[in-house]
């Protein structure tokens, strides 16, 4: 290292920029650095003319994932490194007690947003296919291909959670401890909210056909979809539920022929939530949500800021 971290941060984003590795744990001898203290503790013990820090790459366990998925993970991750090398250099952060200023916390989770929206955009069309091959055919497979993409999109959003830390040189800790801070500020809020997974998938082009009427259609389409499926299994679980969003979405693919991520962009395009031209669409989700609700395990319902009720 150029020169000796001062504290854990300072270390952490040090190792990043010397190694290009992005999860890992640092050792000093048998003993793990975890903590500005445990550094400092480290250079106390030490009775070296060289202090010697170990560094340790971690892999998530991609057992879970078949082999498609775990390719596609490994290209996220070479995606990524290759997006962070090129914005290495960043502008020190604010810490104080173990907090980020409000500036830099909004920075930091318009970055974390940034790139989980590229890698999720090209990965949710690929999953989409998958899903389009078995859709009304083999019920059981369609299902867990859906659990697939859902445990591949945490594993996303939570790798670039942590990455996006590393390179700014601060501790997932430092993220959240900040988020709890300052969630109270409305730009920290609407920040947030746009890293949920149906926000990040509104990156890409929209289809000259799909217009704003086009739009009205598909939704009103949907909302009947949901509601005669409702109605067909009344003893559906909150598992059930989750899954009836990708069934809804592979619905209209089939028969509008438009992708998830079409939808998301058009609907982020034609503000849903706030134009009085979806009024009656609003009142159509809205109904399905609270139809819904039962079958949710106690959990809120979902505002209509996605594709349908579910995003």
């Amino acid at each position: 290292m150029p020169t000796p971290p001062l504290n854990y941060e300072e270390l952490l984003k040090t190792v990043n920029k010397e190694t290009g590795v992005f999860n890992f744990r640092v050792r000093v001898g048998e003993a793990e650095i975890t903590s500005s203290r445990d550094l400092i503790v480290a250079y106390l013990n030490s009775r070296e003319d060289r202090l010697t820090f170990v560094v340790e790459e971690l892999a998530l366990d991609l057992a879970g994932l078949n082999p498609a998925s775990q390719m596609m993970y490994q290209s996220m991750m070479d995606k990524f490194k290759q997006l962070t090398t090129e914005e290495r250099d960043q502008e020190p952060l604010n810490v104080q007690d173990g907090v980020l200023s409000k500036e830099d916390l909004h920075r930091v989770i318009l970055t974390m947003t940034d790139h989980a929206r590229h890698l999720l955009s090209d990965n949710s069309g690929k999953f989409q296919e998958r899903r389009q091959e078995i859709y009304g055919r083999d019920e059981e497979k369609y299902r867990e291909v859906v659990m697939e993409q859902l445990q591949f999109q945490e594993m996303l959003v939570l790798t670039s959670t942590v990455d996006v830390c590393t390179q700014f040189g601060i501790t997932p800790d430092i993220f959240d401890m900040s988020c709890a801070r300052h969630v109270s500020d409305p730009a920290i809020r609407k920040a947030l909210e746009e890293m949920a997974v149906e926000s990040l998938q509104s990156l890409g082009d929209l289809p000259p056909a799909l217009t704003k009427e086009e739009l009205k259609r598909v939704l009103i389409y949907s909302c009947g979809f949901i509601n005669r499926y409702v109605d067909e299994h009344l003893d559906m679980s909150p598992v059930d539920v989750i899954v009836l969003k990708m069934r809804e979405s592979d619905e209209v693919m089939k028969q509008f022929g438009y992708t998830e991520v079409q939808i998301s962009v058009a609907l982020n395009e034609y503000n849903l939530e706030t134009d009085p031209y979806w009024e009656d669409v609003r009142r159509l989700l809205g109904e399905v949500t609270q139809k819904l609700f039962k079958f949710q395990g106690g959990y809120p319902p979902m505002s209509p800021n996605g594709m349908s009720f579910m995003q």
